[in-house]
């Protein structure tokens, strides 16, 4: 799937949203939506997702919330 932001293929270092997914374990839909700011993950998959990404769990949710209010502009 595509990435529409620059900030989230910042955060994906070169990986594919499918390989985060299965390291995961979960729904490649789930981590779309959740990097293209169409939902927001659970606390406890927020956690997962940061770090798989290697970021620290407040900046990701930050960067995560600023996608989806720049997404309902």
């Amino acid at each position: 799937m595509r990435v529409q932001n620059d900030r989230v293929y910042a955060l994906l270092k070169g990986r594919s949203q499918t390989e985060i997914a299965n390291q995961m374990g979960c729904e490649l839909t789930n981590v779309n939506y959740w990097l293209n700011g169409v939902r927001q993950p659970r606390y406890d998959r927020l956690c997962q997702l940061a770090s798989v990404l290697d970021v620290p769990v407040d900046e990701l949710a930050m960067t995560l919330r600023d996608i989806g209010n720049e997404r309902r502009k």
